[in-house]
Order: C-alpha cells, then sequence, then structure tokens
C-alpha cells in the first residue's frame, strides 16, 4: 500500500495511510503489510473505528510512543469529521534526537492531515 503522507522533522520520518476498512481482519491485514514493507521502523501507531455486529469497534495504540501523544491528532480526525469504517496508521522512523512532546504531537498532527487531504482527494478521484 502507497503512503498518502510523507513528513520529516529533524531527521525522523512519518509516513501516513488512511484507508476503509470492513473488518477488524481487514485493518490488521493492512497493519502487517505495512509493517513488513517498513522493517526498519521504530513505531507503528495506529487507530481505526468501525462497525461490526451491531456494535462500534474502536481501538488506538501509541506504539510505545507517550500515551495518547501520537493517536490523539488520529482520534480528534475521526471525531472532528464523524469518519466510519476507517483505519488509520503512522509509521515513525526515529531520528537522531527525540522531538519532545508538542514537536511530536505536531509531526503526527501533521502527516495524519495531510493523509487525510491525500485521502479524499483520491475519494473524488474514484
Amino acid at each position: 500500500m502507497k503512503e498518502l503522507a510523507y513528513y520529516e522533522i529533524n531527521h525522523s520520518k512519518f509516513y501516513g495511510y488512511i484507508f476503509d476498512i470492513k473488518s477488524v481482519e481487514e485493518f490488521n491485514e493492512i497493519l502487517e503489510a505495512i509493517k513488513k514493507e517498513h522493517k526498519k521502523a521504530t513505531h507503528f501507531v495506529y487507530c481505526y473505528k468501525l462497525y461490526g455486529n451491531n456494535e462500534m469497534l474502536f481501538k488506538r495504540d501509541d506504539d510505545v510512543e507517550p500515551k495518547g501523544f501520537a493517536t490523539t491528532p488520529m482520534v480528534n480526525l475521526i471525531e472532528k469529521h464523524n469518519l466510519n469504517q476507517i483505519g488509520i496508521i503512522v509509521v515513525r522512523y526515529f531520528g537522531k534526537a527525540k522531538l519532545g512532546g508538542h514537536k511530536l504531537v505536531q509531526s503526527y498532527n501533521k502527516t495524519v492531515n495531510l493523509a487525510y487531504q491525500q485521502y479524499l482527494i483520491n475519494k473524488e478521484i474514484k
């Protein structure tokens, strides 16, 4: 799967993916494919929201980034745009230095929003 966004700061590289999903199994298959593609990445941060078996399924995972710092921009995007049946993954390659809390949140936010813009463009093209 081709990433929808790329962002770099202080040698840390962020790759953003947003995609429609129908099941947790489908999300997990995509996550595993992305992990195979980015074998040397440091973090695989993700969030998904979907409905199945008459219930809402929601999960977020900061993948050892400080709790909430990485997934909060994803949750905010889902809530702001009332997204459903959606998966979001950001892959991070750690750079030469820690970014600190503010820059870390900004970096995930920037990547998620860039990916969402491209996601919308791709949906219009289809």
